[in-house]
């Protein structure tokens, strides 16, 4: 009845997944001070990071010896549908750049590795429903060397077996939310994406209690790279960025032995 600010004069659809007292001071704080994007002070020759100069914002330069994971939620890349995101954090929870736009899946793992090679070979946690299949193809022929993956272990046969990326499902879906929730409401979480934080404004629950993500793909990039960091195991070979190795890359082509 007496909202403290504007937007508590509104009524949201269900119940807000984030909490929105959790959510005000950040957005305050972008809304008074927004942190420059310095992509163009940088010398990054990547052709696919240039075709795609206009989507993405890097907010800290890579540093040396830093471990950094990114989160990528995958669209079809239509005009009419959904965007896809990128959302890349160091391993203090501190976001350095974030990719949002309209991009086929299989670039969009060219520009995930270009993004990620800059970024000390960023581990890469790509959700692996529908169109992500084609993004981790893409990661995986060019031999990117920090996938997530999830060893699982066949019941009855006991084989086991390694899948690539994050398969969402019912339970998942709560298991990725919650790890961003919580990472949020502990205040690790620096967020630095204005337009994250207005779009976690907006995510609920449904009637039946189950989050309703259909175009949330910076929150659901975001909760991947929170469940990447929280499954870190320490395997991440940290080495100088680098740019990405597409054929008409301008920058120098590595070999997949240099990995090791």
């Amino acid at each position: 009845d007496f909202p403290l600010y504007d937007d508590e004069a509104f009524r949201y659809s269900g119940l807000p997944v984030f909490a929105h007292e959790i959510l005000k001071p950040t957005l305050l704080r972008l809304q008074h001070s927004r942190p420059r994007d310095i992509k163009s002070s940088l010398n990054i020759h990547g052709m696919i990071i240039k075709q795609y100069h206009a989507g993405i914002v890097i907010f800290t330069p890579p540093r040396d010896g830093k471990k950094y994971f990114i989160g990528v939620d995958v669209s079809e890349g239509l005009a009419f549908g959904d965007s896809s995101a990128i959302f890349i954090m160091d391993e203090s929870y501190f976001q350095v750049c974030r990719y949002h736009g309209k991009i086929p899946p299989d670039l969009l793992g060219h520009l995930t590795m270009a993004l990620g090679e800059l970024y000390n070979n960023a581990l890469a946690v790509v959700e692996n429903n529908n169109m992500g299949h084609t993004t981790i193809t893409t990661l995986k022929a060019e031999s990117y060397p920090n996938i997530y993956k999830k060893v699982i272990e066949d019941k009855k046969t006991k084989e086991i077996s390694v899948k690539l990326g994050w398969n969402t499902h019912r339970q998942s879906k709560f298991d990725m939310l919650n790890e961003g929730i919580k990472i949020l409401r502990d205040g690790r979480a620096r967020i630095n994406d204005i337009d994250l934080i207005e779009e976690m404004q907006t995510v609920s629950y449904a009637e039946n209690g189950l989050p309703e993500l259909n175009g949330k793909d910076r929150t659901v990039a975001y909760c991947l790279a929170c469940i990447g960091r929280k499954h870190y195991d320490g395997s991440i070979r940290v080495r100088p960025g680098q740019l990405s190795r597409e054929t008409h890359d301008l920058g120098p082509r590595i070999m997949k032995d240099d990995f090791f």
